[in-house]
């Protein structure tokens, strides 16, 4: 039977084994098949589920995580049917249920990047269709100025640049294009995406960053002050995971390390 780690921050499912978990967390199969039987979280985030957990009970998961700072806002254009809130989580809202059921967000995977992104059915400027999570979040909760149609940044040099919503693009300031929190979030045009990306370029000898969980490699960086500046960890704490001083080598609950010879 298949076995995945569910997070029920962003209801991201990865395949695994109890193989690679007993190596991940540093538990026995026989403990980790516990914390499944009784739908216990893993180093307090992760639940082990099968191809036979159903949507209910993921909702019941999804719907169980408590962000202390999260906010809620109504969907601009969709008639107070559904709210947003700044960690990229849904609700419809109903007349007999006012505080609103939560919607899980959905991965599709989009081959121009090679990334599966999040997306969620909602009512938004009047349409209801299918939006990225990202873009929605971005634009109720990060900074930015409209001007009737055109959206305007200030630049390096001071001065303010005009753009159609469409010319820009919602980054995801950690790597990890599942976390849609608002303050991992912020708008670049294409220009500025290259530069913020240049560090993903792959050279010899420098240290890869991998997703823990999915494996999925973030980026390449120069030096540990270098992964320090784009993934906002310490130097220290990258230095730790490189030369594998802890047992899981997990940086914060997110990241592995590796010298990428």
């Amino acid at each position: 039977m298949m076995l995945y780690l569910y997070d029920p921050r962003y209801n991201l499912k990865t395949e695994t084994t109890y193989e690679k978990m007993c190596r991940l967390f540093v538990k026995t199969k026989g403990t980790l098949q516990s914390y499944k039987s009784k739908n216990r979280k893993v180093n307090k985030r992760y639940y082990i589920i099968d191809e036979n957990t159903s949507k209910k009970q993921l909702k019941e998961f999804y719907s169980k995580e408590i962000f202390k700072d999260e906010i809620w806002k109504t969907i601009e254009g969709s008639e107070g049917q559904f709210i947003i809130s700044n960690y990229g989580r849904f609700k419809k809202i109903y007349k007999s249920i006012p505080e609103g059921k939560f919607l899980l967000p959905y991965f599709v995977h989009k081959r121009r990047c090679n990334k599966d992104k999040q997306f969620i059915k909602v009512k938004f400027q009047g349409e209801y269709k299918e939006y990225n999570v990202a873009r929605l979040v971005a634009y109720h909760f990060v900074d930015i100025y409209y001007t009737n149609d055109k959206v305007i940044r200030k630049s390096k040099d001071r001065k303010y640049k005009a753009y159609t919503y469409d010319d820009v693009m919602a980054f995801h300031k950690n790597g990890l294009v599942y976390d849609n929190y608002a303050g991992n979030l912020e708008w670049l045009d294409r220009y500025d995406l290259a530069a913020k990306t240049a560090h993903k370029s792959k050279t010899k000898g420098t240290i890869v960053a991998k997703d823990a969980i999915t494996g999925e490699v973030i980026g390449f960086f120069r030096s540990t002050r270098d992964a320090e500046k784009h993934l906002y960890v310490s130097r220290q704490a990258v230095s730790d995971s490189l030369n594998k001083k802890w047992k899981t080598n997990i940086v914060a609950g997110t990241y592995i390390f590796e010298y990428d010879e």
